[in-house]
């Protein structure tokens, strides 16, 4: 019989250990995935920033084309 509980404890110590490294996945998984959002948000901030600029540039652009023309 002690065999037998030997056996289930090895087993219940290996179920741990894969318990253990699945949160550490999961954990590295998050962390990765925060990571991709900030660097998507920042991006996303940028590309806005980009257009505000393009906006504003747009019309002094064609007021200086206007000059030339003059």
């Amino acid at each position: 019989f002690q065999h037998v509980v030997d056996g289930l404890q090895r087993r219940m110590w290996h179920l741990k250990q894969v318990e253990e490294q699945t949160k550490k996945y999961v954990d590295l998984a998050m962390e990765a995935i925060v990571r991709e959002s900030e660097e998507m948000l920042s991006l996303k901030e940028h590309t806005m920033m980009l257009s505000k600029t393009i906006d504003v540039l747009q019309p002094q652009v064609r007021k200086a084309r206007e000059l030339l023309e003059l």
